[in-house]
């Protein structure tokens, strides 16, 4: 019977034969079978109940013997097309017509019954002609082709399904996080006459995780400990996670606090000294302070200036200890490098947080003055990019389009960080309210009576590339990437930038930084970060 289908029908009519369909009637779910179902090019559907040899014609209507019982084939044939017809409105599929027949290869009938009309009953004396009928029958106006796709899709049991997204990322997460507990596990350990240690080590090497660890056991001990960083972002992640008891903070922050303490009320809007006045403040009070910390942890070294710590070590006991943590490939901001000459160092190029892929692509532009080792659960992916057409200000449509792509996989907005490659004040991105449909949840310059940022209420993260380092997120789209040379400055922020993903990377940037990434990576003889050429 299927060839003799395959031989009068169109070829472009797909025949899908004994369907298991599932549907619920009056809340309990029944199960039946599609003997035939012809799907035609337009969309439309022709269902074939097929009942060869015995059946019984009577007043009572068509019926087919199994053992000692009878089944009323009109009934079953209604039950099924019903459930058939409610399963596709389920699936958004309402438009599609349904032709319905009973092929009875072994009779011939003289008329139809009340439950079937005969020209829905295709007999022995039609098959040659069964084509024609069935055409005839599902001559609609043709659906559009996504909707047809869908329908091939129902018929054929392929699911509609996209990876859970937040549960790969939760394994990830997971498994970096305890392979990055090296530097918190060993470096507590090493002891120093001293007591001043200098960490050295890249991104992702687990810097915060070793911090976290200093502080959380400081607290267990009773002692007094500080955190202080240069970058307001991270300061406020840290405070997120470390002990109540634990002073966390930024270098600026100490300084405005010195500089209320002189009964000065700072004007962040219109005073551009307001931050350097502060640190004069905090020198000059340095010389009255009690020495009072057990621990004081310093955090991005490589941003600080020498002044601040000078201002911040008369704060540590005698017997106190001192940690230095930084990274000098993501020294974006230029500071002089000071030098602590009786520290102990310890320096780790092991990156634990990037795919295996993206590490390696930091390695072939030259990125960092050392090559990273990739120490990540998983190799991922090479990061993605894409450039934007010179009338796409910013490359902002392109940045919509790639979001648009990452939900469609199965991201949610609140894995995902927009991170632009420019500052505030040049940003595009940074000064619109929202991306496309998402709203945008960024840092507005402002702050309340509180000294707290204030931040706009979406979902979507945009941050600056300076504003996000020591962060990360699952999936990190860098934009607004537009530079003639990858100089040894943009090397440095495109090694921030990148080492944010924990997942997935995507770079979209305008044609010139994507022929000036290809000449670094073709161009052997061009240094690496730092390296003095």
């Amino acid at each position: 019977m299927l060839r003799l289908l395959a031989g009068v029908l169109p070829d472009a009519c797909t025949i899908y034969h004994s369907l298991q369909i599932s549907y619920l009637h009056e809340s309990t779910q029944r199960f039946g079978e599609l003997d035939v179902v012809v799907a035609f090019p337009g969309g439309h559907l022709a269902v074939l109940e097929v009942k060869a040899g015995q059946v019984e014609l009577s007043d009572r209507g068509i019926f087919k013997r199994y053992g000692a019982s009878e089944k009323n084939l009109a009934h079953q044939a209604h039950a099924q097309l019903q459930g058939l017809i409610g399963r596709l409105r389920d699936s958004h599929l309402g438009e599609v017509r349904i032709a319905h027949f009973l092929l009875l290869p072994d009779f011939h009938v003289a008329q139809g019954s009340i439950g079937y009309p005969r020209d829905r009953i295709i007999d022995a004396s039609q098959l040659d002609h069964m084509g024609a009928l069935l055409t005839a029958a599902c001559r609609h106006t043709p659906l559009e082709q996504e909707a047809t796709q869908r329908l091939h899709d129902f018929l054929a049991n392929r699911f509609a399904v996209v990876p859970d997204a937040a549960f790969r990322q939760g394994q990830r997460q997971s498994a970096t996080r305890r392979l990055s507990e090296g530097l918190a596990t060993w470096v507590p350990r090493i002891t120093s006459p001293g007591g001043v240690y200098v960490v050295e080590a890249t991104a992702g090497s687990g810097k915060t995780q070793l911090a976290l660890a200093l502080l959380q056991d400081a607290d267990r001990q009773r002692q007094r400990a500080r955190y202080v960083c240069f970058n307001r972002p991270l300061a406020d992640h840290i405070a997120k996670l470390a002990p109540v008891r634990t002073a966390v903070g930024t270098a600026d922050e100490l300084g405005i606090a010195a500089l209320r303490a002189t009964g000065e009320s700072p004007d962040f809007r219109n005073d551009g000294t307001v931050f350097r006045r502060g640190l004069e403040a905090l020198r000059a009070a340095s010389g009255d302070v009690e020495p009072n910390l057990d621990l004081l942890v310093i955090d991005e070294s490589q941003d600080f200036d020498h002044d601040w710590l000078e201002t911040l070590l008369p704060r540590l006991k005698p017997e106190g200890r001192l940690y230095v943590m930084g990274d000098t490939n993501q020294a974006i901001y230029r500071k002089d490098a000071f030098d602590l000459p009786d520290a102990t160092r310890i320096v780790c190029s092991d990156n634990f947080r990037s795919p295996r892929q993206i590490v390696d692509t930091l390695n072939l532009l030259r990125l960092s003055a050392q090559p990273v080792v990739a120490k990540g659960p998983e190799a991922g992916e090479m990061p993605s990019t894409y450039v934007y057409e010179l009338s796409d200000a910013g490359g902002l449509h392109a940045t919509e389009q790639v979001v648009a792509g990452l939900l469609r996989e199965g991201h949610v907005l609140e894995d995902i960080a927009l991170v632009s490659f420019c500052g505030r004040q040049r940003s595009q991105l940074l000064k619109q309210e929202r991306l496309g449909p998402w709203p945008l949840r960024r840092f507005t310059g402002e702050f309340d009576e509180a000294d707290t940022p204030v931040w706009t209420t979406g979902e979507l993260l945009a941050e600056s590339v300076y504003r996000f380092k020591g962060q990360s997120a699952p999936v990190v789209v860098v934009c607004e990437m537009d530079f003639d040379e990858l100089d040894d400055q943009r090397a440095r922020m495109l090694f921030v930038a990148m080492t944010r993903a924990q997942a997935h990377l995507h770079l979209v940037m305008s044609g010139a930084a994507e022929r000036a990434l290809l000449a670094r990576a073709l161009d052997d003889a061009s240094p690496a970060v730092g390296a003095n050429p």
